[in-house]
């Protein structure tokens, strides 16, 4: 035990040094949810290494760390996630001089943890998602006979982004006016920034626009803007806009009164427990690509639509939904009647 609290005191000068560097590993990604992880994965993965028996930051080390999340039963897209981040770093080290760059090559060389089929998920069927589009209306309806209160209008907008453009929570949040134009006579999405910082653009159906359009004339919301579409309410039976408001945390700060992705998260969890049906924010995603492959669209229309950057992502998301509606165990004929 003495040894590895002299190891431990012997690392900390290299641990201070290497403190700074993950800001520019942070800086290496444009999404926030991947500086998030990434800042956990390389606090988690230090406060082990200045535990552990490893003297130096080297391939020996990275391989001890992976054995102990195995250990703890992480899963392997973690893994995959937190050795993503440790090489990253790697890089960093070797090019400040922190490690020699043959041991950061040989810490890039560690393989990741293979994945192998795809995990089924959940999905809606076309009358599940009719009803919860409907529902925002029909559950919070104004008795003075107007089609609904200013919340349950922007609510059932977020949803028919969802079902009806397979968007991403980030992406819902964070639509704009701007992004929401008419090309070659109908309505689309354009310019829209999603995963990676990859750029598309996707026709959506009517009723999605129809939907932004009452939403955002209830709200008194100019659709000639490009101000953040979805807002805050305040709370109350029919609300009005919250307008700008203050974050809280250790640093509060003034926001644009705008929805994060958090917030549209808790409002599909809501909808979805109010119609008994347990699903994740993504499920609806997945919804929409369902819908539309039964429906006959193309694969790389799907692609397109949901951002995938390789089209053999999208075949390997849509392989369950397939292979759960058309299923090799069809052709077997057998009967339990005498």
């Amino acid at each position: 035990m003495n040894d590895l609290v002299h190891q431990a005191n012997n690392k900390e000068p290299f641990l201070e040094q290497v403190e700074p560097l993950i800001t520019t590993v942070l800086n290496t990604t444009k999404s926030k949810n991947t500086k998030i992880a990434y800042r956990t994965a390389l606090s988690d993965f230090l406060a082990w290494f200045h535990e552990s028996s490893f003297s130096d930051l080297n391939p020996a080390a990275i391989n001890g760390y992976i054995q102990f999340l195995r250990d703890v039963d992480k899963s392997r897209s973690t893994i995959n996630q937190r050795l993503s981040a440790i090489k990253k770093l790697a890089k960093q080290l070797s090019a400040n001089g922190l490690i020699e760059p043959i041991v950061a090559w040989g810490i890039s060389q560690i393989e990741s943890e293979p994945i192998r089929g795809q995990n089924i998920g959940v999905w809606l069927t076309a009358a599940q998602a009719q009803a919860l589009i409907l529902l925002p209306i029909r559950r919070l309806e104004d008795p003075k006979g107007r089609i609904g209160s200013l919340r349950s209008l922007r609510d059932q907008a977020i949803i028919a982004c969802f079902i009806g453009a397979g968007l991403r929570r980030s992406e819902v949040a964070n639509l704009t006016f701007e992004h929401i134009q008419q090309r070659d006579g109908r309505w689309a999405i354009v310019n829209l920034e999603g995963k990676g910082g990859r750029i598309r653009s996707i026709g959506i159906p009517l009723f999605i626009y129809e939907a932004i359009e009452r939403w955002a004339i209830a709200a008194g919301l100019n659709l000639e803007s490009d101000e953040k579409i979805f807002k805050a309410i305040k709370k109350g039976k029919y609300g009005e806009l919250a307008g700008s408001i203050t974050a809280g945390g250790p640093k509060p700060y003034i926001t644009d009164g705008g929805l994060t992705p958090q917030a549209v998260y808790k409002i599909i969890k809501f909808y979805a427990a109010h119609l008994g049906i347990d699903i994740a924010v993504h499920d609806l995603r997945r919804t929409a690509a369902n819908l539309m492959l039964r429906s006959g669209a193309d694969i790389r229309q799907i692609q397109q639509l949901r951002g995938h950057k390789s089209i053999t992502t999208t075949e390997r998301y849509l392989a369950p939904m397939i292979s759960v509606e058309n299923s090799a165990a069809d052709f077997i004929h057998i009967s339990l009647n005498l």
